[in-house]
């Protein structure tokens, strides 16, 4: 009996230990989230771009869209090009 009672307050600790441990991981970040402003959507291009997430061609492509609108015929791409955007492509290979 004893070892029972043991091993049930072993459990009840481990349990409200993660529990608080998730609840006080969870609240952080979502009142951080909170308290800043939303972001400028060229501002999170320009970082993706920067960190290598989209190569230049889709950088052109969605800060096109992000100034212009999109596209009227969806099969044409949109009208501004990596110069355009103050990109250059001189000395890059392709």
């Amino acid at each position: 009996m004893s070892a029972t009672l043991a091993l049930l307050a072993v459990t009840i600790v481990i349990c409200v230990t993660l529990l608080l441990y998730r609840v006080i991981g969870r609240w952080q970040p979502t009142q951080r989230h909170a308290l800043s402003a939303p972001a400028d959507p060229a501002a999170v291009l320009a970082e993706r771009f920067a960190r290598g997430e989209i190569d230049e061609a889709e950088y052109a492509h969605r800060l096109s869209v992000i100034r212009l609108g999109p596209p009227l015929d969806p099969g044409r791409p949109a009208s501004l090009s990596p110069a355009d955007v103050g990109l250059s492509t001189a000395g890059r290979a392709r």
